[in-house]
């Protein structure tokens, strides 16, 4: 087991940082006030890259935290999965 801590701590590390990051551009592109369609379409999506980073930051979280545990290094597979597709959402998406 000792093997995969290392990988597991790298992908946890992974999914969390980029998790955080696409939660706090979510953050900027949901703080429009304005009523136009621009603002809306970056409202709409931050709301959709918010949910795939959330879930990459709670599942780095947990493969840090039990980085010692054989599943953690497959919870820390679906948090790097969760990331990526948070940021291929966040580039592919129109608006912001």
């Amino acid at each position: 087991m000792a093997r995969r801590e290392t990988p597991t701590v790298a992908l946890g590390l992974l999914a969390c940082c980029t998790g955080v990051v696409v939660l706090l551009l979510a953050l900027i592109l949901g703080f429009s006030i304005e009523g136009t369609p621009r603002a809306v379409a970056d409202s709409a999506k931050g709301q959709r890259i918010a949910f795939p980073a959330v879930i990459a930051v709670l599942a780095g979280i947990v493969a840090l935290g039990g980085r010692r545990h054989g599943w953690a290094f497959v919870v820390g597979i679906l948090g790097a999965l969760a990331a990526v597709v948070a940021v291929a959402l966040a580039v592919l998406l129109p608006g912001g």
